[in-house]
């Protein structure tokens, strides 16, 4: 029995210890919740314009499929916390824009907006909220109760 008690102990933390959602992200598209931790991102630097742009794209499937959420944000200085509206300039000349495509449809947003709430400069790593209307042709797409977290991007 007290070689077992180990081994229960050991499989009951496994069980209550919940996934670590580090590098991951969700959202919910016209009623449909998607999550996942399949993503591309960079932040550029653009030296000639002195201008910064974030962009990541949080893929509904996998890397190859053609069913994506696009969230990008651009600025003179390094983007900071704070709240991005679509549409508009906001603090620090910074605009941000949301796409949706859905196999191979390309929606681009109406109205949208981004919370940063942690930008890591060191281990280039990105937290924030989203949410965004986007249309293609008449038919518009609602994105809600966007999140991601820890997710890395790639300094171009």
């Amino acid at each position: 029995m007290k070689k077992l008690l180990p081994i229960i102990l050991t499989f009951c933390c496994l069980i209550g210890c919940k996934k670590d959602l580090s590098y991951s992200y969700g959202f919910i598209v016209n009623g449909v919740a998607h999550q996942g931790n399949t993503y591309s991102a960079y932040y550029l630097y653009d030296t000639v314009a002195a201008l910064n742009e974030f962009a990541a794209d949080f893929y509904i499937g996998n890397v190859t499929d053609t069913n994506y959420v696009q969230v990008s944000f651009s600025g003179n200085g390094y983007i900071l916390p704070g709240v991005y509206y679509s549409g508009v300039t906001n603090p620090g000349n910074t605009q941000c824009s949301f796409a949706y495509n859905k196999n191979h449809l390309y929606y681009t947003d109406v109205s949208g907006i981004i919370e940063i709430l942690q930008i890591d400069t060191v281990a280039h790593k990105i937290k924030g909220n989203f949410q965004f209307s986007a249309a293609n042709a008449g038919d518009t797409v609602h994105v809600t109760n966007g999140s991601f977290a820890g997710i890395k991007y790639i300094i171009q």
